[in-house]
C-alpha cells in the first residue's frame, strides 16, 4: 500500500536503492561458500526480501500507470466529448443534404437534431461516466486535488470544457451504490465491478468466481450470461495473489489435452513448451512423461493401460460418449446430441466427431420422449387421463425439437424441491426454469455455465 506521505515516485526511487544494495550485497557474496552447500539463512531472507521488494516495485508502477491513465481521462474527457458532439452534427448535416438533394422533404425539428445520441449510445455513455469516476476515486486523491500546481494556468482564463470537466467530477460522487447481482447486498460503485452483460458482482463474489473457475473447470473461464469477465478490466477489484494464481492456472486450463508428471507424489502440470514430441519433462522434478499413455517416458510403443482400457469398455457398454479435445468420458442425460463439453470442444453424442460434421440424427427418439414426458409430469397441476398425456408429451416433442439450440434463455422461478440438470445440486427451495427449452437450472449454472 503506497504511503499518503510518500509521493510514489519518491517511493519507487527508495525501492530500487533498496534493490540496488540487495544486488551488491549478492555479488560480494558470491564464491565464498563450499561448492554445492545449500544458501545460508541470511542469503535466504536476502532473497525473500529481493522478490517481496520487486512484488512492491511492479505494484507501485502499475498504481503510477493507472493513476496516470485516470489523469489523462479526466483532463481530456470533456474536450472529446465535444469532438464527438461536433462529429455527430457534421455527420447528421451531411446526411440531410443529401436526402435534400435527391429531393426527399425533411421534417426534423432542432430538437430532435440536438439530440442525436440513441438509448444505446446513451447506456454505453453512463457505464464510461462510471468507469472514469471508479478511476478518479481509486487512483486519484480527491477530485479536487486535480486542480493542482501543474493544471493552474498563471492567471490565465480555464477552458469552457476544463470548466465543464470539474462541474462534472466535483460531485460527491463515492455516495452512488449499486447491488451484488451475486449475494444481493449493495456496495459504493468503487467495490463492484460490471461484466459486459451489465452485471455487478462485488469484490468477494468476483474473487469467489475467479477462485471457483481454478478448480471447477466447468466455469473457466470465469463469465456471466455467457460472456467472458475480462481480467484485465477488473484486477482492481481481485486480490493481488489471486491474479497471479489465477494467471498461471490460466495456462493448464487452456491446454487441451493436458499432461501432468507421473510421479504420484508430484503430478505438476507440464506445459506444453515442455513437450518433445511424446515425452514431456517436469518442471517441478524433472521426470520424463510420455504424452500419449500418460505413464513414465518409454522407448518402444505405449503398453496398454489397464485402467483406462477398463473405463472405456464401461463407456461403450453404456453409450457414453468421450470429447475428442480433452480425452473425457462424458454421458448425456437430456437433450439433443449436441454435445458441450467442458474444455468447450463441440461434439456429436452419436459417432463422437466435431459438430456439423457427421450426419447422425439431432435427437435419440427414446431419450427426447423420456424427457419430454418429464417436463409435462414437472409441469401437471393435476392428475390426467393417458391420451391427454400422450398429446402433450408429444407437443413437447416438438417444442424440444424446435428450440434444441435454445441460446437466450427466458428464465421464471419454479418454487419447490428440484434438482439442478446442469450440476445435479438439490435445491430445496426453489429452481429457475427457461421458458423456451425447459431445463432447470441453479443460480450458479444459470449465470456462469448455461
Amino acid at each position: 500500500m503506497v504511503s499518503d506521505n510518500v509521493d510514489p515516485e519518491t517511493l519507487r526511487a527508495i525501492l530500487e536503492i533498496q534493490l540496488e544494495e540487495i544486488a551488491e550485497r549478492g555479488q560480494r557474496s558470491k564464491g565464498k561458500g563450499r561448492q554445492g552447500a545449500p544458501p545460508g539463512d541470511f542469503d535466504v531472507a536476502l532473497e525473500l526480501l529481493r522478490v517481496e521488494l520487486s512484488s512492491f516495485t511492479i505494484l507501485l508502477k502499475d498504481n503510477i500507470m493507472c493513476q496516470s491513465m485516470a489523469d489523462a481521462v479526466w483532463r481530456d474527457r470533456a474536450i472529446l466529448e465535444e469532438v464527438e458532439r461536433e462529429e455527430t452534427r457534421a455527420r447528421q448535416d451531411r446526411e440531410l443534404a443529401i436526402q435534400l438533394s435527391r429531393g426527399n422533404k425533411i421534417s426534423i425539428s432542432a430538437e430532435a437534431r440536438t439530440d442525436t445520441t440513441s438509448g444505446h449510445d446513451q447506456e454505453a455513455k453512463g457505464f464510461e461516466d462510471e468507469y472514469v469516476e471508479k478511476l478518479a476515486i481509486l487512483f486519484m486523491k480527491t477530485p479536487g486535488s486535480m486542480e493542482d500546481d501543474n493544471t493552474r494556468t498563471s492567471g490565465q482564463p480555464e477552458s469552457s470544457a476544463w470548466a465543464q470537466s470539474r462541474k462534472r467530477f466535483n460531485l460527491p460522487i463515492t455516495t452512488k451504490t449499486t447491488e451484488c447481482i451475486s449475494c444481493n447486498d449493495t456496495y459504493t460503485i468503487t467495490d463492484v465491478a460490471r461484466c459486459p452483460c451489465s452485471h455487478e458482482y462485488c469484490r468477494h463474489c468476483l474473487a469467489t468466481l475467479f477462485r471457483t473457475s481454478m478448480v471447477d473447470e466447468s466455469l473457466f473461464p470465469p463469465r456471466c450470461c455467457k460472456k467472458t469477465i475480462p481480467l484485465d478490466q477488473n484486477r482492481i477489484f481481485l486480490p493481488a495473489a489471486l491474479v497471479g494464481q489465477f494467471l498461471a492456472k490460466k495456462l493448464e486450463l487452456e491446454t487441451p489435452n493436458r499432461t501432468y508428471c507421473h510421479v504420484p507424489d508430484c503430478s505438476a502440470f507440464i506445459p506444453p513448451q515442455f513437450v518433445q514430441v511424446d515425452t514431456a519433462t517436469c518442471v517441478r522434478c524433472q521426470r520424463l512423461t510420455c504424452t500419449i499413455c500418460k505413464g513414465a517416458a518409454h522407448a518402444n510403443e505405449c503398453p496398454q493401460d489397464e485402467a483406462t482400457q477398463e473405463v472405456l469398455r464401461v463407456a461403450q457398454e453404456n453409450g457414453w460418449q468421450r470429447c475428442y479435445s480433452c480425452r473425457r468420458v462424458v454421458e448425456l442425460g437430456h437433450g439433443c446430441n449436441h454435445m458441450t463439453c467442458i474444455c468447450r470442444a463441440e461434439f456429436c453424442y452419436e459417432c463422437g466427431l466435431r459438430w456439423k460434421t457427421c450426419r447422425c440424427e439431432q435427437w435419440e427418439e427414446e431419450r427426447l420422449y423420456v424427457q419430454a414426458g418429464e417436463i409435462v409430469d414437472r409441469a401437471a397441476r393435476v392428475p390426467m387421463d393417458a391420451a391427454r398425456r400422450e398429446r402433450l408429451v408429444q407437443r413437447e416433442m416438438r417444442n424440444q425439437r424446435r428450440h434444441h439450440e435454445c441460446v437466450d434463455h427466458d428464465w421464471s422461478t419454479l418454487y419447490g424441491e428440484y434438482s439442478c440438470q446442469t450440476c445435479h445440486d438439490d435445491l430445496p427451495q426453489y429452481i429457475y426454469e427457461c421458458e423456451t427449452c425447459r431445463i432447470l437450472a441453479c443460480r450458479r449454472c444459470r449465470y456462469h455455465r448455461l
